[in-house]
């Protein structure tokens, strides 16, 4: 699963470039994006920062000398435009850049890392987007900062399924349904940073993969400052427990604002 973080595009923009005399200017028409996800798979998290997009370019020449515009126009016929993607998960990562292309050509960057986590982590995670003109400079920009974190949880199940299903595989029907699922930490940690609600089409025929009553989850919550409550639920996965136990969750919230993130 993958999360959309931020997005900007610019359509039809206008930007003005200098040129030799202050009336003659280069202008665009900009449609390029910046796009981040974030993902989980128990051991690391995964971000990736795509940059894309394309563009058109012409001179101003409104009150320009014939000679200066011809000059223009030719810098245009041999400019190029670069994408850069800014990824940068805690101390991991940084800037990454494309290859160069036309000006009206679609061009396109994406900057992927990587990073182990555990269950209490807390990582800032800084994105952006740039693309930049041989002959005008940087002519689209957009960044992000946010945080985001590795939240255990204890749970149990209420015996509730819904959304049950069958399907065939091999020559062998499993039944598969949603789980319904309610916090079980220990009163020091309640509630958690996220509220787990049910597990998702668990095989429960022809051996029950929900056995033992208890559920163990780890997700991945977002926010958008270095304060308040994770709030944003991004991915999450859980297996099957007989821990009978009211464990430890993770529970930043409870000092930080209340409230928290509720999945799947």
């Amino acid at each position: 699963m993958r999360y959309m973080k931020y997005v900007v595009v610019f359509l039809i923009v206008l930007v003005g470039c200098s040129s030799a005399q202050a009336q003659c200017t280069y202008w665009y028409s900009l449609n390029y994006a910046e796009y981040s996800s974030s993902s989980y798979d128990g051991t690391y998290i995964y971000t990736a920062v795509l940059t894309d997009g394309s563009a058109n370019m012409g001179v101003n020449s409104n009150g320009c000398p014939d000679s200066v515009v011809t000059q223009m126009q030719q810098a245009i016929n041999s400019a190029t435009h670069q994408p850069g993607s800014y990824n940068q998960l805690g101390s991991v990562g940084g800037w990454g850049w494309g290859d160069s292309s036309c000006v009206s050509c679609y061009i396109s960057y994406e900057n992927d890392q990587q990073v182990a986590a555990q269950a209490g982590q807390i990582f800032s995670w800084q994105t952006a987007g740039e693309i930049d003109c041989s002959v005008g400079g940087t002519i689209f920009y957009s960044s992000l900062l946010d945080y985001i974190e590795v939240a255990y949880t204890h749970s149990i199940q209420t015996g509730v399924r819904s959304n049950c299903f069958c399907q065939t595989d091999n020559g062998v029907t499993y039944q598969y349904c949603d789980i319904g699922l309610s916090n079980w930490c220990s009163y020091s940690t309640t509630p958690p940073d996220a509220t787990i609600t049910q597990a998702n089409q668990i095989i429960v025929s022809p051996y029950d993969n929900s056995a033992g009553g208890y559920w163990n989850t780890l997700s991945l919550l977002g926010r958008f400052s270095t304060t308040g409550p994770f709030t944003v639920y991004i991915v999450g996965f859980g297996l099957n427990s007989d821990d009978t136990v009211q464990r430890d969750c993770t529970a930043y919230n409870l000092t930080h604002g209340g409230g928290g993130a509720t999945g799947p």
